[in-house]
């Protein structure tokens, strides 16, 4: 059965449309979801795998018509999947952890086209499906299958199936994928992290003409490395007119690197972070000035 999600239609396609430009885009938003829900675990001292693992295929055309993300964090029930997709509802919260109002699930599944979410709690499976239904012009998700809670050896994770209908996203090839994925400034922390394995699953789907089936590349680990360079400035200042503290450090590069004007796979830029979560990447007025483009570092403001 299908029920309307409980938000203006207006709203629904500007939040996504916002959010979401891309496949990049998505996969950074359901991740960091995935990492949001292991700190919640490790605020409360207890051991994760820390694993978060994404599944693609590319077709001729860099068509591609399926994004798994899964995850073994903490799962939802029924009630909290519930909040969770409920536009502006109330989002999970801790110390670390960059939620606001339940953004990046439902943005996902409506930009990209429909979804299935399933999630594991307290050894019960919960599922539903999420979509816009061009044909009345609602986003809808299934409140029946929701309701059809199974019971389930399996330990808590979420699983995240999206069924790409939308024909303006496109994949690139698996080299510039993993690149982009390895290097999209708000993963940066993740991917370094020796709490986190963000395993890719890519495969290369075949063309008949040059006889081949298809290429897989299987649990590909991502990991990202700053660049080399020299600590040039390491303080803390008040910010004008708020008082928050903020800590800067700045390095600067042995060769000049991308800017992050309109770029978010940039290297160079200060990183701007809050509460564990990686905000922006700027060079400010500087991003076409190429002396600028050595150097890159962060400025946390935990406020």
């Amino acid at each position: 059965m299908a029920k309307d999600l409980p938000i203006d239609i207006s709203i629904i396609k500007m939040m996504s449309n916002a959010t979401i430009k891309n496949l990049i885009d998505g996969i950074v938003e359901l991740i960091t979801n995935s990492d949001d829900s292991y700190k919640r675990i490790e605020e409360r001292e207890k051991k994760v795998s820390g694993r978060i693992e994404i599944y693609v295929s590319r077709e001729k055309g860099g068509i591609c018509q399926e994004l798994i993300v899964k995850d073994y964090a903490e799962g939802m029930t029924k009630v909290e999947l519930e909040e969770a997709i409920v536009f502006a509802g109330k989002t999970k919260t801790g110390k670390t952890i960059r939620g606001l109002f339940g953004r990046g699930l439902k943005e996902t599944i409506i930009a990209l086209g429909e979804g299935e979410i399933a999630t594991i709690k307290k050894y019960k499976l919960t599922k539903t499906r999420l979509w816009f239904d061009h044909n009345i012009k609602k986003p809808q998700y299934d409140d029946e299958l929701m309701l059809n809670c199974e019971e389930t050896t399996q330990n808590n994770g979420t699983l995240i199936s999206i069924k790409i209908t939308n024909e303006k996203i496109k994949i690139p090839t698996y080299k510039k994928f993993k690149e982009q994925l390895n290097k999209h400034f708000a993963l940066r922390d993740i991917n370094s992290s020796s709490n986190r394995d963000i395993i890719l699953n890519f495969e290369e789907v075949g063309n008949k003409l040059k006889q081949y089936s298809s290429i897989k590349y299987k649990n590909i680990k991502l990991k990202f490395k700053n660049p080399e360079g020299e600590k040039v400035i390491e303080t803390e200042k008040n910010m004008l007119d708020f008082g928050d503290k903020v800590k800067i450090t700045v390095y600067e590069g042995k060769y000049t690197l991308e800017s992050p004007r309109n770029n978010p796979f940039g290297l160079a830029g200060i990183l701007i972070k809050t509460g564990g979560a990686i905000l922006d990447n700027q060079l400010f007025r500087f991003e076409n000035d190429p002396e600028a483009c050595y150097f890159y570092g962060e400025v946390i403001c935990e406020k």
